[in-house]
C-alpha cells in the first residue's frame, strides 16, 4: 500500500512559552495528589475551624456595638492581657470606644491563633502526605531520566514540585485566613472597618509565605535524600514531633536546674520548628518585636537555605550517576 504526502507539513499546534514548563509538572502533581481521599478529607476539615472563629468574631463585634455580649468580651479581653485598657472605663460608651480601639490587635491575635494551631496541624499532615513521594519516587522509578531528557533545568523541575506542595498549603492556610478576614469585615458594624484593618490581608500573605516556603523546601529536601518515601515521611514527622518533645524536656530541665539559668531567653523554643514558625509569624502580625524573634528568623533562614542547597545537589546527583 503506497504512502502518500511524505515530507514537511504545516504544524497547527499552539506554542507556549518555555518559561511555563514547570507548570506541567505542577499541574500533574496537583491532580495526582487530589486523587487521595485522605488529602480531600484533611482539606475539608482544615476549613471547619472557620465556623468556630466566625462565632468568636461575631461575639466580639456584637460587644463592640454595645450588644448583649459586651460584658463577655470585656471579661475575656481582661483575661487576655488587656486589663489596663479598661481601668479608666466608666460607662458603656467608654467600653465601646476601647473595644473599637482594640479591634485591630484582637483580629490579628485571633488570626495568628488560627495559623498556629488548627492550620499548623493541618500543614504537618498535608505536607507529610504529599512531599515524601514527589522526588523519591522519581529517583526510585528513574522518572528523572524522562524529565531531564526534555529541555528542563533543575530550577524548573524544583519549582514544579514545590508548587504542588504550595498550592495545597495555600488552600488550607492562606485562603481560609483571608476568608476569615472577610467574614470579620462582614460581621463588623461598618464597612469603614476596612480602613482600620487594611494591613491584615497583607500580613496574612506574608505570614503564609514564611511558613509555606520553608515547609515545602525542607520536606522536599527529605524526599530527595532517599529512594523510599516512607523514610522521608518519617523524617518530616520526626522533625516536628521531636522538636516539641525537646522543647518540653528542655523547659522542664531549665525550670528545675540552675545550669540553664544563664541560657538565652526562650532558649528551649529554638529546638522546635513549631515554635520557630510561631515566633516568626507573631512578628509578621506585629505581636512581637524584631529583637525578640531575631534568632528565630536566623534559624528559619539558614535552615531553609541549607535545605535548598542540599535539594539542588540531590536533584543533580542522579544525572551524574
Amino acid at each position: 500500500m503506497p504512502i502518500h504526502d511524505l515530507g514537511y507539513r504545516k504544524w497547527s499546534g499552539h506554542l507556549v512559552s518555555g518559561a511555563t514548563r514547570w507548570q506541567v509538572i505542577a499541574g500533574t502533581g496537583i491532580r495526582r495528589v487530589w486523587q487521595s481521599a485522605w488529602i480531600r478529607r484533611i482539606v475539608f476539615f482544615a476549613w471547619l475551624p472557620l465556623l468556630l472563629f466566625a462565632g468568636v468574631f461575631l461575639i466580639f463585634e456584637w460587644g463592640a456595638r454595645g450588644g448583649p455580649t459586651q460584658q463577655i468580651v470585656v471579661s475575656a479581653l481582661m483575661e487576655w492581657g488587656f486589663a489596663e485598657e479598661f481601668q479608666d472605663v466608666r460607662s458603656a460608651e467608654d467600653v465601646t470606644k476601647v473595644l473599637v480601639s482594640l479591634r485591630h490587635e484582637c483580629w490579628l491575635r485571633l488570626i495568628q491563633i488560627y495559623f498556629r494551631y488548627p492550620q499548623g496541624i493541618a500543614l504537618v499532615l498535608v505536607v507529610g502526605l504529599i512531599s515524601p513521594r514527589l522526588i523519591s519516587d522519581d529517583v526510585s522509578s528513574r522518572a528523572f531520566l524522562f524529565y531531564f531528557s526534555r529541555p528542563l533545568n533543575r530550577f524548573e523541575y524544583l519549582l514544579g514540585k514545590l508548587s504542588t506542595v504550595w498550592v495545597y498549603l495555600a488552600a488550607i492556610t492562606t485562603i481560609p485566613a483571608l476568608c476569615m478576614y472577610l467574614m470579620a469585615v462582614a460581621l463588623s458594624a461598618s464597612p469603614e472597618v476596612v480602613l482600620d484593618t487594611w494591613d491584615i490581608p497583607l500580613r496574612i500573605l506574608v505570614a503564609s509565605v514564611v511558613v509555606i516556603g520553608p515547609a515545602g523546601v525542607i520536606s522536599l529536601c527529605f524526599s530527595s535524600l532517599t529512594r523510599d518515601s516512607r523514610y522521608a515521611g518519617f523524617a518530616w514527622f520526626a522533625l516536628w514531633t521531636m522538636g516539641v518533645v525537646t522543647w518540653v524536656f528542655v523547659s522542664i530541665w531549665r525550670a528545675n536546674r540552675d545550669y540553664w539559668g544563664d541560657a538565652p531567653h526562650r532558649f528551649e523554643e529554638y529546638f522546635s520548628i513549631h515554635h520557630v514558625f510561631g515566633a516568626v509569624q507573631r512578628r509578621v502580625f506585629g505581636l512581637e518585636s524584631f529583637t525578640d524573634v531575631k534568632w528565630f528568623i536566623a534559624i528559619l533562614f539558614f535552615g531553609t537555605a541549607a535545605a535548598l542547597m542540599i535539594l539542588f545537589r540531590r536533584i543533580s546527583a542522579p544525572m551524574k550517576a
